[in-house]
């Protein structure tokens, strides 16, 4: 099976790999450490897939229900952010607030943002579920006319 992985934050940190679909998300993660320039520890990595947390390593991906080519994202775990000392700021500094596509890509890795979105847009909130980002562009638009 094919995985497509990208790095939360960076379109350029994409890339495929091939592993068997009976391994584990904690291989997964391993093959991702090895195989990637991400600069993220196995242990130190929070794995996505619609925009949702895969909390539970010991499943493996035919257990996730993954289909060829699915696209997963990673980031560093947010404990791991905490012990690193400002991971997360320097993240923040990097963000681009009119850059929909990076502001797409963060709502799509972070549930808890995606929730607070929902509470006031759920229209939005749909659109990042689904990954339509021509519907996410079309709701915020309508919200904000300085994306426009």
């Amino acid at each position: 099976m094919h995985i497509t992985v990208a790095k939360f934050g960076g379109s350029e940190n994409v890339f495929t790999v091939e592993i068997a679909s009976d391994l584990s998300l904690k291989d997964l993660k391993a093959v991702i450490e090895a195989e990637s320039d991400f600069g993220i520890k196995a242990d130190e990595m929070s794995l996505f897939y619609e925009g949702k947390l895969l909390p539970d390593e010991n499943k493996t991906l035919e257990q996730c229900k993954f289909s060829d080519y699915d696209l997963i994202t990673c980031q560093r775990s947010r404990s791991a952010e905490s012990v690193n000392n400002g991971a997360s700021g320097g993240a923040r500094r990097n963000l681009n607030p009119r850059d929909p596509r990076q502001l797409f890509e963060m709502l799509r890795s972070n549930p808890e943002m995606l929730q607070q979105i929902r509470q006031n847009s759920p229209q939005v909130a749909d659109a990042v579920q689904r990954g339509d980002f021509d519907t996410f562009i079309q709701h915020v638009a309508a919200r904000s006319p300085e994306m426009q």
